[in-house]
């Protein structure tokens, strides 16, 4: 067997916002609005799908906080530079917030998911 001191990638896909290996290697992430959504094209129609679930139930969800949060996390993603303990606490809130609402809930969810390696 060949001895292997770095990364090895055989076949498939790798999708990384940061990668590093080896001695003493490090790499980071610094996201940035624009940046998120032209890396992650899936972030903006998930927004649009949450925003609409919002919408369709609003009348179900337990009180206004949800509603109100998923209107704060598209003015958030569409700022230059996005805060991402913001985005976070916003989609935590609209996750918490929507109750028993499963559209909503796994609408916020799939946001955290595509961004989850960014920040």
């Amino acid at each position: 067997m060949n001895r292997n001191d770095g990364i090895s990638i055989s076949g498939g896909n790798v999708t990384a916002g940061a990668m590093a290996a080896g001695d003493n290697a490090s790499a980071s992430v610094s996201a940035r609005g624009d940046v998120v959504l032209a890396a992650h094209p899936d972030v903006a129609p998930l927004l649009h799908a949450l925003l609409a679930a919002l919408a369709r139930h609003r009348d179900e969800l337990p009180g206004p906080a949800a509603a109100e949060a998923g209107e704060q996390l598209a003015a958030e993603l569409a700022e230059p530079r996005p805060s991402p303990s913001r985005v976070k606490e916003l989609l935590t809130t609209v996750t918490e917030g929507a109750g028993s609402v499963t559209a909503v809930v796994e609408a916020a969810r799939a946001i955290t998911g595509a961004l989850a390696h960014l920040w």
